[in-house]
């Protein structure tokens, strides 16, 4: 409202002034026009300094109103964290189940290598004796072929007594075998089915204790919207958490 009173008021001094002007180039008396001249600038000023402090007062309006609602905000934070303030559970797998898994996994590891070892061994020693035959076989279909040389019966000889001993450390090996003790693999199923049971009874636990937390939690909030007025505006499903 003063704004637009304050521009009027504009108005009407640039109008009195193009008034002057023009009277003074006209060489007319100009006695009544800056009268009101003087009138119009009087109330321009006047007004100037009324909207002035109109506009300081809605600053300072404006700030208080920002600290009020920065108070009303922090007050209604504070209700909000204290009902949020869930303390976490303590969680805590007991070791020394972990260290009994981690043993027996150690021993069955174990058995596997030296398992997997022995079969390596006995790979590479029958492999030996395939090319031991091999090249047997080789030098008899060369022989057969008209091919015959002066080392061949030796070689033949020297390949035949190899293979020979090779079948014999083959056999011994294979009756050196390892195997995989029973007490070993059954210890291992019980010790990895034990940390499994011990993992799942601590998840449950910690799951019920934050359960039981998130249900004070959200009886303090029920309530606390009860106490803030919002009994009649309440979901049907919060009313039963009030107390």
């Amino acid at each position: 409202m003063q704004n637009t009173m304050l521009e009027k008021a504009r108005e009407r001094v640039a109008r009195a002034k193009s008034e002057l002007d023009a009277a003074v180039a006209a060489g007319e008396d100009t006695t009544a026009i800056r009268a009101t001249l003087d009138l119009a600038v009087e109330e321009m000023d006047r007004l100037e300094d009324q909207v002035a402090v109109e506009n300081r007062e809605s600053a300072a309006a404006a700030q208080d109103a920002v600290r009020g609602a920065a108070e009303a905000s922090a007050e209604i934070q504070e209700i909000v964290d204290r009902v949020l303030a869930i303390a976490k559970p303590e969680i805590e797998v007991p070791p020394e189940r972990a260290v009994d898994l981690l043993l027996a996994q150690q021993k069955a590891q174990a058995e596997d290598s030296a398992i997997k070892a022995h079969r390596h061994k006995v790979g590479e020693l029958r492999d030996r004796l395939e090319r031991l035959k091999a090249e047997r076989a080789e030098i008899g279909q060369r022989r057969a072929a008209g091919d015959e040389r002066d080392d061949d019966a030796q070689r033949v000889h020297l390949l035949a007594t190899d293979a020979e001993a090779l079948e014999d450390l083959i056999a011994r090996v294979e009756a050196e075998a390892p195997v995989r003790d029973e007490l070993i693999t059954k210890a291992l199923m019980e010790w990895e089915r034990g940390w499994t049971n011990a993992v799942k009874e601590v998840r449950i636990h910690a799951l019920a204790l934050t359960c039981q937390r998130l249900e004070l939690a959200l009886m303090a909030a029920a309530t606390a919207h009860r106490d803030a007025g919002g009994i009649r505006r309440m979901d049907p499903r919060l009313a039963q958490w009030v107390r």
